[in-house]
């Protein structure tokens, strides 16, 4: 054998044992690696189950009979709540439900602009759970952005009840907010649900409204009015008014005829319905109506507003 082939194999058998010891070595610093990873992630789940149990507060009754009564939040009071749910959605960002509370307690706390941020992560990670969408709408709506409002309120109209209340069922979140009768609380909190379905109808009704949109507000109006939902006096009222305004004055006649048949007291559909009577030519009649109207204004004052009774929900 040439010499030349004796250094060519005594070559080749050193690279392999080279690659043998590069190799073993690689495999004690994966190991040391995946060692180190694993008691990492270890010692992570303990603090996090650590922190997590620290932050929980030993009740939530406060958080829900306040929500339940329609109350006032005690800043102070809540900020254990805001600081759970925050300590969650640290250690769990992917939670809906987590994410949905903090805008509840960031919106209740002044940072409305923070819960419009939660509202809408939680929709990105849930979009099929109906208070998410309310909630945020509502926020938009106060504040006047009556167009966004409209938009997220309509993808509202759109979501299941049925997967809304799945969702309140399974969540770790809502267990410890919701009646340990869960058949009769699932009963209960379906028919909140469609009685705040109904609440989105008047704020599509207002929105458009403050929009100058009559028509719009007159096809979502009648669609509340067929279904007989309530506050029938505020989309009868408000059809009327977007009627006048259109210069249908025999239409308006009759939405507002409806209205003070709902509320013979309402001051200002008694008004317009006098200015319609007017533009129709019975000045005599009209006249009387506004009269009345103004009789019944100084009487009754103005009614509550629609827009006072909207609020967040919980879930």
């Amino acid at each position: 054998m040439s010499a030349a082939r004796v250094h060519e194999k005594t070559l080749t058998g050193k690279s392999l044992m080279d690659l043998g010891r590069h190799v073993a070595r690689q495999g004690i610093v994966v190991y040391l690696l995946l060692f180190l990873l694993f008691h990492w992630i270890v010692d992570y789940e303990r603090l996090e189950i650590k922190t997590l149990n620290r932050a929980t507060p030993l009740s939530f009754e406060y958080l829900t009979k306040t929500a339940e009564a329609h109350e006032s939040f005690d800043k102070k009071k809540l900020k254990e709540f805001f600081l759970y749910f925050k300590t969650v959605t640290h250690y769990r960002p992917d939670m809906a439900d987590a994410v949905g509370m903090l805008g509840f307690c960031y919106y209740h706390l002044g940072d409305s602009q923070k819960a419009m941020e939660a509202y809408q992560k939680a929709i990105d990670l849930n979009p099929s759970f109906f208070w998410f969408h309310y909630n945020l709408g509502v926020i938009y709506f106060q504040k006047g952005r009556y167009e966004e409002a409209i938009k997220v309120l309509r993808r509202a109209l759109k979501t299941d009840p049925l997967k809304t209340v799945e969702f309140i069922l399974s969540s770790r979140i809502y267990l410890p907010l919701i009646s340990k009768d869960k058949e009769k609380w699932a009963e209960a909190v379906t028919g909140q649900i469609e009685k705040t379905y109904q609440k989105c109808y008047g704020m599509l009704v207002l929105g458009y409204y403050y929009l100058g949109k009559p028509a719009d507000l007159i096809n979502v109006a009648n669609y509340a009015v067929a279904r007989r939902f309530a506050d029938l006096e505020m989309f009868y009222y408000y059809m009327g008014l977007s009627a006048y305004q259109l210069k249908e004055y025999e239409k308006a006649l009759y939405f507002l005829k409806e209205c003070v048949r709902v509320n013979p007291v309402n001051a200002e559909a008694f008004r317009y319905l006098g200015l319609s009577l007017k533009s129709l030519g019975n000045q005599e009649v009209g006249d009387k109506m506004i009269k009345k109207a103004e009789i019944l204004h100084d009487d009754q004052g103005s009614p509550v507003s629609f827009e006072k009774k909207i609020e967040l929900g919980m879930f």
